[in-house]
């Protein structure tokens, strides 16, 4: 083994020493237990079972829209107003799509909207 390999290898002293001469950076103040809340959406239209079976399909250069159905789960006022989705296309490329406020149901719980997607480039699935 050259030296250069022997020092990559990390191990509990290398571990402690970094720890003693990079000590990590806490926190002024942590957040009170009863003020952390677990945020979440499940998305359950496009249905991902379905979509891998039939993808959706649109024309290059046209837009498509796709209906957009997800249960929203403690979510504040503030978190509505920033939500935004994100669209992931075949050549590796993302957009974010921001619901409308109408999109939202009153009680913040569901989203249902209209997603535009479009691309100027073409994609075929592959054939077998």
């Amino acid at each position: 083994r050259t030296r250069t390999e022997s020092k990559k290898i990390l191990s509990v002293g290398t571990l402690g020493h970094l720890w003693v001469t990079h000590p990590p950076l806490l926190p002024i103040s942590f957040p009170h237990v009863g003020e952390i809340r677990s945020k979440w959406a499940q998305i359950s239209d496009p249905n991902r079972d379905f979509a891998i079976e039939k993808p959706i399909r649109f024309v290059a250069g046209l837009p498509c829209a796709v209906k957009f159905v997800a249960s929203l789960h403690n979510l504040t006022e503030k978190d509505l107003r920033n939500l935004r989705v994100q669209v992931d296309y075949p050549n590796n490329t993302r957009d974010y799509f921001r619901p409308l406020a109408t999109d939202i149901s009153k009680e913040g719980d569901r989203v249902s909207s209209l997603v535009l997607t479009s691309s100027s480039e073409a994609w075929s699935d592959a054939v077998m």
